[in-house]
């Protein structure tokens, strides 16, 4: 293994410049070997390091094993189990395993098993890079508000929510007129694997959708700060943020703020039940 060989070169380098009592910390030494002979290690893993044979196995703890003394300069009859749980570094296998499995499950979209359960790349939001669209269409300053105090707009008000908790997660809207008559309602259980940031945009875009039926200027109150401020940030790595600023740049009626939670505001307090009953459903 070529990569075994380099790791030995640069455990030689380090026990030159680093020993039991003199040289670099114990933490730049563990930095030293994460950060470089790990990376060595891991290149081309997911080609031979998902199904780790007793071989390969023991090849890895003999490489780590001098990295391990070195670092911790402990005696050299003590075991590398030991010696992992002292300085808190992942067993060299695990380590390859794991880094095999997240590039084929993110890279190489290939499905994967960690024991009984299995990880489908499609169920995995991917994050966008870039700017999420040109700079010269940045959208106004009000039309995103965090800081303004709740006062509704005369036309349509739409309240979203959403919620996690240990039976699921769900999402929500509901959508008054401007006479203050429930106009629409919307709810949706998501996976039990997504957060509620998550749940929070996806509310927002089926409301910005929604609002985007008409051309009356319509208000979208969301309690959400983190969500919001993901909106505002044209740089936004979220695939969900994106469609919602692009709804936003081609609808102008539309506009969204921020409202607090659990302070009495019915239309947020219908939203967040709303959300809690999408949890409760069958789908």
């Amino acid at each position: 293994m070529q990569q075994g060989a380099k790791a030995l070169q640069q455990s030689r380098g380090l026990q030159r410049i680093a020993g039991s009592t003199w040289g670099l910390s114990p933490k730049h030494r563990a930095q030293l070997y994460r950060s470089v002979t790990e990376r060595t290690i891991a290149h081309g893993a997911t080609a031979w390091g998902r199904n780790i044979t007793y071989k390969i196995k023991t090849k890895l703890d003999r490489i780590q094993r001098p990295f391990l003394l070195n670092i911790s300069g402990a005696y050299r009859t003590s075991p590398t189990s030991a010696l992992q749980v002292i300085t808190g570094i992942m067993p060299l296998p695990l380590k390859i395993e794991a880094e095999a499995n997240f590039v084929a499950l993110t890279r190489t979209n290939k499905k994967i098993w960690i024991e009984d359960t299995e990880l489908d790349p499609a169920q995995f939001e991917r994050k966008s890079v870039g700017w999420s669209h040109h700079p010269a269409t940045e959208l106004e300053e009000d039309r995103i508000s965090v800081s303004q105090e709740f006062s509704k707009v005369e036309g349509p008000n739409i309240y979203t929510d959403g919620s996690k908790s240990e039976q699921g997660v769900g999402t929500a809207f509901r959508a008054f007129d401007s006479s203050n008559t429930l106009s629409q309602s919307w709810q949706a259980k998501l996976h039990p694997r997504n957060t509620v940031y998550q749940a929070e945009l996806v509310g927002l875009l089926e409301a910005s959708k929604y609002a985007a039926r008409s051309s009356t200027a319509t208000k979208i109150w969301n309690d959400s700060l983190s969500s919001l401020q993901a909106l505002q940030d044209p740089k936004t790595t979220s695939p969900i943020a994106r469609q919602i600023q692009q709804i936003l740049l081609e609808n102008p009626h539309i506009s969204l703020g921020w409202i607090k939670a659990h302070v009495g505001h019915e239309g947020n307090e219908k939203a967040d039940e709303l959300a809690k009953e999408a949890i409760l459903s069958p789908t």
